[in-house]
């Protein structure tokens, strides 16, 4: 399968999820934006999951010391000393963001496979079947004209991944550790202006016009190249 272009730059996002996602959102535009709140609370074997989502600063120490309150005496003895302790400030508002988490990928034309590109890792932690976005601006943008008709501020920015050992650390909505930079993500966020913790439905309509769907096995045949 090959998706034509007359740039020699092209930029293109992949969904991947569940068939019956994957096939409501290639045939009727259901876009799901979970909140954060609900990633961070995920299990940890699940790559969705991260326990920063919905932080707005990270700060790691060394100096922490373990106590307990001996009952005997009624003071406070020493049990260990901590080599490494993470603290996490959250942000209700945040945390409430909805959020729409797509694979971004920019590269020069022509593209042999596009699954070559993209890591295993990736490719099989979310889902067996994969929506592959030719205009990934056209696609945006019916996100966010949805978004505005319901009265819903947008957002939308790539993923920066940081080290999150340093000492201390700026977070939010659009910053993740190191450790997931294999996603790399492009997300759109709206927010409601409510901390209600639900997820939020769009309909953006059909996007048979600028992406093919497939599964995930099969990105590998996959190729973008040159019109003409």
């Amino acid at each position: 399968m090959t998706i034509n272009s007359d740039v020699n730059d092209i930029e293109i996002i992949i969904k991947l999820g569940p068939h019956e996602h994957m096939k409501a959102l290639f045939d009727d535009g259901v876009v799901y934006m979970n909140t954060l709140e609900f990633y961070r609370t995920l299990e940890a074997h699940d790559e969705r999951s991260d326990v920063n989502e919905g932080t707005e600063q990270v700060s790691n120490r060394t100096d922490g010391v373990l106590r307990w309150k001996n009952p005997k005496t009624n003071t406070f003895e020493e049990i260990a000393k901590l080599t490494h302790g993470r603290i996490r400030e959250l942000n209700s508002n945040i945390q409430n963001l909805n959020v729409y988490c797509l694979y971004y990928l920019k590269s020069k034309m022509p593209i042999e496979s596009v699954g070559a590109i993209i890591p295993q890792r990736t490719k099989v932690g979310f889902g067996e079947y994969a929506v592959v976005v030719a205009d990934a601006g056209e696609f945006v943008t019916r996100i966010k004209k949805a978004a505005i008709d319901i009265g819903h501020r947008h957002f939308r920015s790539l993923v920066k991944y940081e080290d999150f050992s340093q000492e201390k650390l700026d977070v939010g909505p659009f910053v993740k550790d190191q450790a997931f930079s294999h996603q790399s993500e492009l997300r759109v966020a709206l927010y409601t202006g409510e901390n209600s913790g639900s997820a939020i439905k769009l309909e953006i309509g059909s996007i048979e016009d600028i992406a093919v769907l497939v599964p995930s096995e099969d990105l590998n045949g996959i190729s973008l190249a040159d019109q003409g």
